[in-house]
């Protein structure tokens, strides 16, 4: 039997070619040289082999096929767990975000997902890994797409059927400028979904954020992917997952929208403490193991409580507390209280000691480190001292950002005591 097939190649091994029209998949042999990503109609026909190609004529047919397929996906409409505007301008973006994605993966496309390492990102990796399956997927080490990341993806990348790169949770920032530019430059497609605030918008080919919208940082970037990705998950284990997931993500981000349960909280809990210690680049395959395996989720549990509680018991001897009006500053030696690379990160500890007080500006620095937490009703912005301080010390600041009531700048060791002191001052005049 003979059959026509316009499609794509999106595999090679040998004289062995995998071809998709998006639909369907065939495995032929063609006894000439062919390459992965070349485009076309086969003629293919069934022997003891299996399908062998007698006739290839190449001509471009990815647009069509893609137009095909995007149309032919229908979101099912389900309702956010959190119900206003923002929201609603979120789905109605990011559900053209995520049928490009389906459609792009189908086709043949190659994907890297890159996720921020903790809950929140982590949860927004997994629901792209449940929605598309078999692609590349690593935890970020740290907030920033750094030129040695876009290096080693370029590397991954390179040769491979239109390439895309999709970040979550991070990327947002100036920092991660050079990285973007390094694949923008190569004509990798890049897609950042984040709700961390940015100065601009980042020159890449698709972003989603909850600021475009007058939206702010309490819708998390994994929430934001949890909630696109069940519009198009058919399998009902998989939905429950990530209707589980879009939960741990509002509660590891602490988003004012959504009251979690101690499960929740519990599990957002386990997810940090597990990024805290996976070795870089991290998959998602152990946490998969984790969310099927309650011995496994029990046990990280306790530790990762215990080691905040110590932090809580310890952190009194490392605080120093100013009055500034009718602001509590609290001073926090975090390189004292916290050991390097363990667990509760410095991040983690500094908002663990701010939950031991109703109200306050808390200031954790170490040698290179220095990170805000404040209490909202304080209406002072985090992310405006970090701003401020980076006009007044363009030296002395190598990176910083993050949300208005947390947020976090590396500097020059030799000023950050300098620093420490001008945000007090800051502080202090916030108040006059």
């Amino acid at each position: 039997m003979e059959i026509k097939i316009e499609g794509i190649l999106t595999g090679k091994i040998y004289n062995r070619y995998e071809l998709t029209n998006g639909s369907e998949n065939f495995s032929f042999y063609y006894s000439e040289e062919l390459n992965i990503g070349q485009q076309g109609s086969f003629t293919l026909i069934k022997d003891v082999k299996g399908y062998k190609c007698t006739e290839y004529n190449e001509k471009q047919v990815f647009e069509q096929l893609y137009l095909k397929l995007f149309q032919s996906l229908n979101s099912k409409n389900k309702e956010w767990l959190i119900k206003n505007d923002v929201a609603k301008r979120l789905n109605e973006h990011g559900i053209l975000i995520i049928k490009h994605l389906i459609v792009s993966q189908k086709l043949g496309r190659k994907i890297i997902v890159r996720f921020h390492n903790d809950a929140d990102g982590i949860a927004g990796g997994m629901a792209i890994q449940k929605l598309l399956g078999n692609i590349l997927n690593y935890q970020n080490k740290g907030p920033i797409y750094s030129p040695d990341f876009a290096i080693s993806d370029l590397s991954l990348l390179n040769n491979s059927f239109k390439p895309m790169v999709l970040l979550i949770d991070f990327g947002s920032t100036t920092e991660s400028e050079e990285g973007l530019k390094l694949l923008k430059a190569a004509g990798i497609e890049v897609i950042i979904i984040d709700h961390h605030p940015y100065d601009k918008i980042p020159e890449i080919d698709h972003y989603l954020s909850p600021w475009m919208y007058n939206g702010d940082s309490y819708y998390p970037a994994g929430y934001i992917v949890c909630e696109l990705a069940s519009q198009f998950i058919e399998n009902d284990k998989d939905a429950q997952l990530l209707d589980r997931l879009k939960r741990i993500s509002l509660a590891g981000d602490k988003s004012k929208y959504y009251t979690p349960s101690e499960d929740e909280k519990k599990t957002a809990i386990i997810l940090d403490y597990i990024a805290t210690y996976s070795r870089f680049p991290n998959t998602l395959k152990f946490y998969d193991t984790v969310f099927e395996d309650e011995n496994i989720m029990h046990s990280i549990g306790l530790t990762a409580e215990e080691k905040i509680e110590d932090i809580k018991q310890t952190a009194k001897h490392y605080i120093k507390e100013k009055d500034a009006g009718n602001i509590k500053i609290v001073l926090l030696q975090i390189d004292k209280l916290v050991n390097k690379h363990g667990f509760p990160s410095k991040s983690k500890a500094t908002g663990a000691v701010f939950e031991m007080y109703d109200q306050c500006v808390l200031i954790a620095h170490g040698k290179k480190l220095i990170t805000l937490r404040i209490t909202p009703s304080l209406n002072i912005s985090a992310r405006e001292i970090i701003k401020t301080m980076k006009e007044k010390f363009p030296q002395g600041i190598i990176s910083g950002g993050g949300h208005d009531v947390a947020a976090s700048m590396r500097c020059d060791p030799d000023m950050t005591k300098i620093i420490v002191n001008e945000i007090i001052d800051y502080v202090k005049l916030a108040q006059q």
